[in-house]
């Protein structure tokens, strides 16, 4: 059995709500009968400037951006600003939440390795 050790005493109260398991939680385990073997799993969720770049990848590998991008010389910051501004909002409230997140992890997997 994992027993979860406080880090430091401000964190206690939490950690006394959650599942005696959270690999974040435990500092140590100890075998209450016999050998043991103690395996640490470290699980991390995407942070929000992960799902940020990715959503700005996918915005930029669109063709609205493309064409956005040839005519920037034409136009003013002013303009290309409120252009940018539309066709980002427009991409962010049509993009496809689950895809966002699965290249995001995947994102994250190629970075580890």
């Amino acid at each position: 059995m994992l027993h979860a050790r406080p880090r430091d005493a401000s964190t206690a109260p939490r950690q006394a709500r959650r599942s005696n398991i959270e690999s974040a939680e435990v500092a140590h385990a100890t075998a209450r009968v016999g050998n043991s073997i103690h395996i640490a799993i470290t699980i991390e969720e995407p942070t929000t400037g992960d799902l940020a770049d990715v959503y700005l990848a996918l915005f930029m590998s669109e063709p609205h951006f493309d064409n956005l991008m040839i005519d920037h010389h034409r136009l003013s910051p002013n303009v290309k600003v409120d252009l940018l501004r539309e066709l980002l909002g427009a991409h962010l409230s049509t993009a496809d939440p689950i895809r966002t997140l699965e290249s995001t992890i995947e994102k994250r997997k190629a970075h580890q390795r």
